[in-house]
């Protein structure tokens, strides 16, 4: 075999992020952006914010693990001038660039940006729907703690002055466990095909139900909230935001934590236990209970719901993890000391007692330890230690349904069957089905967090942290539309994600242009050309747009 030693070149670039930056072209999204970022100075070195943004997002979708950052080697081999405008050269995808970029997008309001991005998507494409899903979650990125002096240093410094931006915090109890980045806190709103209306980034320190009412109140403003349900998790079960919500007009579900209109969980908890669950052969294995609770006046419909797999892992968790748990607490309450034996006793009794299932027990063997009362000179000679730590399983099978048990409240009509409509009429089970869906928010934070690799970009201000997740759920939202076209249509047995459709083609594909003949191919393995003018003709893109723009 001959070696050619020749250097020869390309020009061109992956198929998966030139497809994604051409259906940012098609919808009017990167148009939208540079229209909400223009003004003085915002087209440093001819890159425009909406350019710069449709970079990013361009690259966020195909490199998988590496760090958001080094644009300049990424489109080395690009038709820089095609993809992003006239007199745009590589250079102009530096990393200083692009923070000042990202500076410019953060003056806007991220948030409104976003969902009329979505509404673009929404009315290209046609999805609807009359749910919205809501949570949120806390990102961590690595970059610099921040107290306020810093912050007004650093946005003098990069001439960040008309807004304020949130805060990010440090040594948080972070969700991926990495308390030594700083993080932000981020609400996060769905459509029933799990594609991102909107998100905000908050104050690393903000509480969840903070987020909930301001995320209310801007979809308040922004949406006919009466056509929509609205789902979310315990922390939206506040009086004062179920009191709004129904003032509006608007359908919710959401869970019931234990602290809820005089621990109404625990009443409900204590009436399953006595009482008799209904179940739905459509459902096997699916058990309910129904009752009503009033709260300013109005009905709501409390639902207690427990699946083969809540019950499932409430066993497991009682007989490994919780008691791993108890050990452990019991385990430390033995090296403190005590003044007597009852007071001993007494701590043994509430240790137990805070266990998490009641059906945990153990033998006490309360015994003195004089040396220690006569080295600290305290009095307190007295220790419990605990033998024979075990399951009582009288009390098991109580245990499990208690632990398993989830309460949901709504405000929803009542139906005794199921509903097409659940507008005018829902039973217990669309109510549960709803409430399930809300692993759709759940989704879209995993994508944003291992696929997007939110975690591995390093930011110098918080402004452009901002900036960074606004950019991050916009390609989410991007991959998710995708997810949503490709599959309509298809059993939910034979769906692919994105992802991996994207991924395949990557593996070997690419755009390249021929400049001699302003010519474009697509090479890679054979096929390759007819899988991807068929997912452009399924997207509805222009194929100029590859390596285009308007």
């Amino acid at each position: 075999m001959e070696i050619v030693k020749d250097e020869r070149t390309y020009e061109g670039l992956h198929v998966v992020p030139a497809m994604v930056m051409a259906m940012m072209e098609e919808v009017g999204i990167r148009e939208l952006i540079d229209e909400r970022c223009s003004g003085p100075d915002r087209c440093r070195h001819k890159l425009s914010a909406g350019m710069a943004v449709k970079a990013l997002v361009g690259g966020m979708v195909e490199r998988g693990k590496r760090p958001l950052y080094r644009m300049v080697d990424y489109y080395s081999t690009a038709p820089t001038d095609l993809l992003f405008g006239d007199g745009v050269g590589n250079r102009s995808l530096s990393d200083t660039i692009l923070a000042g970029r990202l500076d410019d997008v953060f003056q806007t309001d991220t948030r409104s940006l976003l969902k009329d991005s979505y509404d673009l998507l929404k009315k290209r494409y046609g999805f609807d729907g009359d749910c919205l899903f809501m949570d949120a979650t806390n990102y961590t990125m690595y970059g610099e703690k921040y107290l306020k002096s810093q912050l007004e240093h650093d946005l003098a410094l990069t001439g960040v002055v008309a807004k304020e931006s949130p805060m990010p915090a440090h040594g948080g109890n972070a969700k991926d466990g990495h308390n030594d980045r700083v993080q932000m806190n981020l609400s996060h709103v769905v459509d029933g095909n799990g594609i991102p209306i909107c998100s905000q980034s908050y104050d690393g320190n903000t509480s969840d139900i903070s987020m909930n009412e301001d995320m209310i109140g801007y979809l308040s403003k922004t949406m006919d909230l009466r056509s929509y349900i609205l789902m979310a998790d315990c922390k939206m079960c506040v009086e004062d935001l179920l009191k709004r919500l129904m003032d509006l007009g608007t359908g919710f579900v959401t869970k019931v934590p234990s602290n809820f209109n005089d621990t109404l969980r625990d009443t409900v908890v204590t009436s399953v236990l006595s009482g008799r669950m209904d179940g739905n052969p459509s459902r096997p294995g699916r058990l309910h209970y129904e009752t009503r609770d009033r709260m300013d006046g109005r009905i709501l419909r409390v639902i207690a719901y427990m699946t083969p797999r809540n019950r499932k892992d409430s066993e497991r968790f009682i007989r490994e993890k919780g008691l791993r748990t108890v050990e452990k607490r019991l385990d430390v309450q033995s090296r403190k000391r005590y003044h007597c034996e009852r007071d001993a006793l007494e701590a043994f009794r509430e240790v137990l007692a805070k266990s998490p299932a009641d059906c945990y027990t153990a033998d006490p063997v309360v015994f003195r330890d004089r040396a220690a009362s006569k080295r600290h000179g305290d009095g307190r000679e007295y220790r419990v230690r605990s033998e024979n730590i075990r399951i009582d399983e009288s009390r098991f099978e109580q245990a499990v349904v208690t632990h398993a048990l989830q309460v949901l409240v709504t405000n929803l009509p009542f139906s005794a069957t199921h509903s097409d409509d659940v507008h005018t009429k829902a039973s217990a089970d669309d109510v549960i089905d709803l409430y399930l869906e809300l692993y759709k928010v759940e989704a879209g934070f995993k994508m944003m967090k291992s696929g997007m690799n939110i975690a591995d970009v390093y930011i110098h201000t918080p402004s452009r942290i901002t900036a960074v997740a606004f950019v991050v759920s916009l390609a989410t939202m991007i991959c998710k539309t995708m997810d949503h076209i490709l599959n309509a249509g298809k059993p939910k047995g034979e769906r692919a994600r994105t992802v991996k459709v994207l991924a395949d083609l990557h593996a070997n594909t690419l755009i390249r242009y021929d400049r001699s003949h302003d010519r474009m191919t697509v090479m890679g393995h054979p096929g390759a050309t007819t899988d991807v003018f068929t997912l452009l003709e399924r997207l509805s893109v222009d194929p100029l747009f590859l390596l285009g723009h308007r």
